[in-house]
C-alpha cells in the first residue's frame, strides 16, 4: 500500500506513458505503466476528505 495525492493521481493519468512509481524498501519495486483503471493491480480507497473554509 502507498499513499498518493489527488493532484499526483491526476498527473499520473495525464502523463501515463512517462509516469512511474517506485516503492522503496529492502528492494526497489518499479510500477510501470501506472493505470489506476486496472482493477486487477490497483485498489483505490478514499481515506478522508479534507475541507477548508475561510471564515470572513
Amino acid at each position: 500500500m502507498f499513499y498518493i495525492s489527488k493532484n499526483e493521481k491526476k498527473l499520473a493519468e495525464k502523463e501515463r506513458d512517462k509516469y512511474k512509481i517506485f516503492l522503496v524498501g529492502d528492494d526497489i519495486k518499479e510500477i510501470y505503466p501506472v493505470d489506476f483503471n486496472d482493477k486487477d493491480k490497483f485498489i483505490l480507497e478514499a481515506e478522508k476528505m479534507s475541507v477548508y473554509y475561510k471564515l470572513s
